[in-house]
């Protein structure tokens, strides 16, 4: 009895887990991937600051080393700077070259434990771009003509200033295609999307011919303004 259970309720998670809208799920791993991008952008931060901060500290232990110069100011890289004050010039130069080397090499420590969370994080990022690429049927996925990142519904504007393919933004249907002064526009549609393009100035495409994601279907030349307009179904 207690072996049916267990069959059943593994047989209920397993099928939960695999009739997850496909929807929600890329919201989620969207949602995952822009916080990983926020974490790395945190992380670069960190890193130059350390860095100028090393930079800082590696000038001011060149400038003791061949100056052989001391001045109180300088007391804040100790731990008791009182103390200092009951020793000769010679002695505190040669405290303050040891506090200076410390400082350096704590500072290479903290430098070596963010670039390795670095790496990991951009490890990270690398798989959730592949599960971006394969989460969802084509149906529902979409990618930037130009760039050929994750695009969702809505109207997009961008500026081409030197000679760029134009890469299909989903798999469907040519439904329409228009020859105007400003370009060329053209329409895709699949059972859940349209998607309509203007701008163009050559098109390598005609009315019903069947697409692919990423597939090339035209040029544009410098200085033109592409729009996108994407609806789909809820």
């Amino acid at each position: 009895m207690k072996y049916n259970i267990f069959i059943f309720l593994f047989c209920f998670v397993f099928l939960t887990l695999t009739n997850v809208n496909p929807q929600i799920r890329n919201k989620e791993i969207d949602t995952l991937f822009e916080n990983k991008k926020k974490q790395l952008s945190n992380l670069e931060n960190e890193l130059k600051l350390l860095k100028e901060e090393e930079n800082k500290i590696l000038r001011l232990y060149l400038f003791i080393v061949f100056t052989k110069s001391y001045s109180d100011n300088l007391a804040k890289f100790f731990e008791n700077p009182e103390y200092l004050k009951i020793l000769d010039e010679d002695t505190k130069i040669k405290i303050l070259e040891n506090a200076l080397i410390k400082k350096l090499k704590s500072l290479k420590e903290k430098q070596k434990i963010l670039s390795a969370e670095k790496e990991n994080v951009l490890k990270e990022i690398a798989k959730l771009k592949k599960n971006i690429d394969v989460q969802l049927p084509e149906s529902f996925y979409m990618i930037d003509p130009l760039f050929k990142k994750p695009l969702k519904p809505g109207k997009y504007f961008l500026k081409i200033e030197t000679f760029t393919y134009i890469h299909s933004p989903m798999s469907g249907t040519i439904k329409s295609i228009a020859f105007k002064p400003e370009g060329i526009s053209i329409i895709i549609e699949n059972e859940k999307c349209k998607f309509l393009i203007k701008g163009l100035d050559d098109i390598k495409i005609n009315i019903g011919d069947k697409v692919t994601i990423k597939e090339i279907i035209g040029t544009v030349k410098e200085n033109k303004n592409l729009i996108y307009d994407i609806q789909c179904n809820k």
